[in-house]
């Protein structure tokens, strides 16, 4: 009951306890209307009343907020099919820097592969020359050419396989040599064909998965 509250609230006021209380009011004359107030002031336990003011909504404020609120749903319900699209988009450019990854290094093998089997080419003028020829960047630091770092862009396995073929360069006779290469650039031919034909199945599904994956969250949040 409210006498009780009233009667908990006195007898921790005068046991040395003090405690903040909270009432709504149009103001400081409708606040000491109210029973509580008055209770409070009436035994003396009213010492200090703080009016905060709010801010006043008139009805056109109150409408135009709605309606903005309304316009930042709207607006983010367009963006996310956008944010999907945008997803399938990044998918399927990773699969395309595979792709050329994966060129790029038959044609690195096979140009290793002539210079070995025509030229004997040490590997280090043979770096120089690919370096030349614009088929490999020149390193901020040297380095050997059995250590060249795969691309970023093939798999796990495929940039295993590149280092494992790197890091065998120059260990045995230049006959030797190019039956590995020729066994790399075949393991490497495979490896495109496979990300060809997975790229040409999966042909535009990225973008289709991503537009409705954000159609789905669009409809949920809105």
């Amino acid at each position: 009951a409210a006498s009780d509250v009233y009667k908990r609230q006195e007898q921790g006021f005068f046991g040395g306890v003090d405690f903040v209380a909270s009432v709504h009011a149009a103001g400081v004359e409708d606040a000491f209307r109210r029973p509580q107030v008055r209770y409070l002031q009436q035994h003396g336990m009213l010492r200090v009343l703080v009016l905060l003011r709010g801010r006043k909504y008139s009805r056109a404020d109150t409408g135009s907020a709605g309606g903005g609120a309304m316009m930042l749903r709207v607006f983010g319900a367009l963006l996310l099919p956008l944010c999907g699209w945008l997803t399938g988009d990044a998918f399927q450019q990773r699969t395309r820097e595979r792709l050329c990854a994966l060129e790029w290094s038959i044609r690195l093998l096979q140009r290793i592969r002539q210079e070995i089997a025509f030229r004997r080419a040490d590997l280090t003028l043979l770096d120089a020359q690919l370096q030349r020829e614009g088929l490999l960047e020149t390193p901020a630091k040297p380095r050997a050419l059995q250590a060249l770092a795969p691309p970023k862009a093939l798999s796990e396995a495929e940039r295993a396989c590149f280092a494992e073929c790197m890091s065998g360069l120059g260990r045995t006779s230049a006959e030797q040599e190019c039956e590995r290469l020729d066994y790399y650039i075949a393991r490497f031919q495979e490896f495109l064909q496979q990300a060809q034909q997975q790229a040409h199945a999966r042909a535009g599904l990225p973008h289709r998965l991503g537009l409705a994956a954000g159609m789905v969250l669009a409809i949920f949040f809105f």
